[in-house]
């Protein structure tokens, strides 16, 4: 399991060439906001690795979810229940 600090942070560790299996994406991080992550990961990297958003904001979760194509939303004040199933269903 890795993680990353920040958005640039993702986005240099995915670049690297590292073999990452699920992205679970917060919309809002410094340096670099999930959406300009998703779109750089996409356009610049070529990537399909699946994303699962993590926000408490419903609205820019959903929004994100429709243009991005990403595999699921969990929202932050879900239960870890919800999450862990979406992980699984994800990487099935």
């Amino acid at each position: 399991m890795l993680w990353a600090r920040d958005g640039l942070e993702a986005f240099e560790i995915i670049g690297s060439g590292v073999k990452i299996d699920l992205i679970v994406l917060d919309i809002m991080m410094p340096r670099m906001a999930g959406d300009e992550f998703l779109k750089r990961m996409h356009e610049e990297l070529n990537t399909n690795i699946p994303v699962i958003i993590s926000s408490v904001n419903k609205y820019m979760a959903a929004k994100l979810y429709d243009i991005s194509g990403v595999e699921g939303v969990f929202y932050k004040l879900d239960k870890l229940e919800v999450f862990l199933k979406l992980v699984k269903e994800t990487l099935e």
